[in-house]
Order: C-alpha cells, then sequence, then structure tokens
C-alpha cells in the first residue's frame, strides 16, 4: 500500500417525468461516480482500479492506557427544559460541472467485504501521480420515481419539486456531492447522506416559482400553572397560506413538525382546535402533513398548534 491516493463518492440524478405535469412517475437514471486522485509521484497509465470503502491505518500504533478519573460537584439548579431545534433538511444549489466525456459504464462488479465492499471499475482509466482529481463513471442504473410538490415552511418558504425514490444500487451510496437533472437540464447541488441498500430517498429538483407558500407566527407564549392545574404549559401556532399561480391545479405536500419531548415529565400535545382538519400524525418523529390541493389561483390558508406541558417548578431555557 502507498499513501497519497483517495477517492470521493459523486451521482448525478437525471429524472424524466412520463408527463408534461409537475407531479407523478418518472424515470431516474442514477449515474454513480468517482473522483479519484493520487499524488505518489507515478503516473497511473490504463490502470485497473478497485474503489474500497475499507480504510486502513497505514501507521497504526497500539493504544496506550489513560487514568480514568470519576469526579463531581454540588449543584443547586433545579430542572430546566431546553427546546432544542435541528434543521435536518438543506436544499442547496450550486454550479455544475462537466465529465470528461468518457463513455457510459457498463457496470461495475461488486464484491462485498461485510462491513466495507470493492468496486472495481468496468474499463482502465489513466490517472497522474501529481493529486490532479479524474473524474470516472462507475455504475449507471434506471429506476423509477415519483415527482411530488412538496412544501417545508419551518425549514424554507418554497414549494419545491421533490422525486422520490429507493436506492436502486446494490451496495449502499455513500456521503457525498449529487447533481439532480430534469430531463437532462441541470437543476443544483444537494449533499447527499449515507443510503443504505433499498432505503428510501427524496432528490430536490428546485423550487417551484409558480407556487408560493408563507408561513406567520399565531401564538408564542407561555402560561404558568393556575388552580386547576400544577403544570405550566408553552402554546405555539404557526399559519401557513398556500397560492397556486400555475396553469391547473396542483396538489401540495406540507410538512410541518412539533417537538418530541423526550421526559417523562414534559408532554408535547398536538391541539386539535387550532390545528387545520385532514393531517396525518407521525407521533414518533413529530412529523404532521397535509394534501392540499388548489386549482389556477386559489390560496388557503393551513395552520398547526401545540402545547408543551411542564412541572411548574421548571425553568426554560431556548438552544438552537
Amino acid at each position: 500500500m502507498v499513501p497519497g491516493a483517495s477517492w470521493q463518492p459523486e451521482y448525478d440524478f437525471d429524472i424524466t417525468p412520463r408527463t408534461r405535469a409537475k407531479t407523478g412517475p418518472a424515470v431516474v437514471r442514477l449515474t454513480v461516480g468517482a473522483l479519484i486522485q493520487q499524488a505518489t509521484g507515478e503516473d497511473w497509465t490504463d490502470a485497473r482500479v478497485m474503489l474500497s470503502t475499507a480504510r486502513p491505518k497505514l501507521d497504526a500504533q497500539a493504544p496506550v492506557p489513560a487514568p480514568m478519573v470519576v469526579d463531581g460537584y454540588a449543584q443547586e439548579r433545579g430542572k430546566v427544559m431546553v427546546s432544542a431545534h435541528e434543521r435536518r433538511t438543506e436544499l442547496a444549489a450550486g454550479a455544475g460541472g462537466k465529465k470528461d466525456g468518457k463513455s457510459a459504464p457498463q457496470g461495475a462488479a461488486l464484491d462485498d467485504k461485510g462491513n466495507a465492499f470493492v468496486l472495481t471499475l468496468p474499463h482502465p482509466i489513466s490517472v497522474v501521480g501529481d493529486g490532479h482529481p479524474v473524474w470516472t463513471p462507475v455504475d449507471v442504473i434506471e429506476t423509477h420515481a415519483t415527482v411530488r410538490l412538496v412544501a417545508m415552511p419551518h425549514a424554507d418558504q418554497h414549494v419545491y419539486q421533490m422525486a422520490s425514490l429507493t436506492n436502486p444500487a446494490a451496495y449502499p451510496l455513500l456521503e457525498g456531492r449529487a447533481r439532480s437533472y430534469r430531463n437532462g437540464a441541470y437543476m443544483g447541488d444537494a449533499h447527499l447522506p449515507h443510503q443504505g441498500v433499498g432505503a428510501p430517498l427524496e432528490i430536490s429538483l428546485g423550487p417551484d416559482e409558480e407556487l408560493q407558500v408563507k408561513r406567520s407566527t399565531l401564538d408564542d407564549r407561555g402560561v404558568d400553572a393556575g388552580f386547576f392545574s400544577s403544570t405550566k404549559q408553552i402554546l405555539r401556532a404557526y399559519r401557513t397560506r398556500l397560492t397556486n399561480q400555475a396553469a391547473g391545479p396542483e396538489t401540495i405536500e406540507l410538512r410541518e413538525q412539533i417537538p418530541v419531548s423526550k421526559i417523562d415529565d414534559v408532554r408535547v400535545e398536538l391541539l386539535g382546535k387550532t390545528t387545520s382538519s385532514g393531517y396525518q400524525l407521525d407521533a414518533a418523529r413529530g412529523f404532521v402533513t397535509w394534501s392540499v390541493t388548489l386549482v389556477r389561483g386559489e390560496w388557503r390558508d393551513v395552520d398547526v398548534g401545540y402545547a408543551i406541558r411542564l412541572p411548574d417548578n421548571w425553568d426554560v431555557s431556548s438552544a438552537q
């Protein structure tokens, strides 16, 4: 083994809808690529390359034990509820790059090593030894997808076209850069997290400017414990207005979130009186979704409200 050689995955998702509608079935052509670079000082000319996910330690050193210490100190602070917000969805766009013109591969050979796997490139490649990266195709796979219109106003006030599919490869898709295309036209870049075999994933095709979404706050206040209750409450409510300026009727999947309590003393309740009907609730993950169909020029308000109930002797802190 020699140091100075590495590779990282890249993915191209070319999505072709079967109809001219904004939503519906589509065909996805997934091109799995690899950026290979090596700075060994020796060029690889027409080399047969295998890509491995294993991480060998070239200069491994046995661990040296260190002292373990248990310590403690007195603290007079009472219980505090911390409201933490995790932004897990990031919709990014950027400039795309052209490939080096190589023909599409016939398919990569997979050698499953359990925790690691090896992909053998279907054709020889040349990689110069000065560290300059070379892009090469690894595999091309076609599968089916469904294109939907999705709004997530708590994260971004746009309606996005999203393609839903499952990982069609016989191996996991490692974390890396993903480019999305619609009918061959470049739409943008995104970060693809690790996807297991057959795992569901969504690819963004960018915002739809003919559909608008605007979110406003209806309620955000605390209610102290009273004569009939020993718990305090934090009440929050939001309103999302969806507007359709497209030529025909469109169906938008609206996704909202409510907190999920990890503490027995704290309860989170979705309030039916302040929440629009027709929702589906995933209580384990705190996801609330609606399917909203609008004709051209129509708008509709969708409300969500929830209460966080906690003991009166708790303080409240907020962490982002």
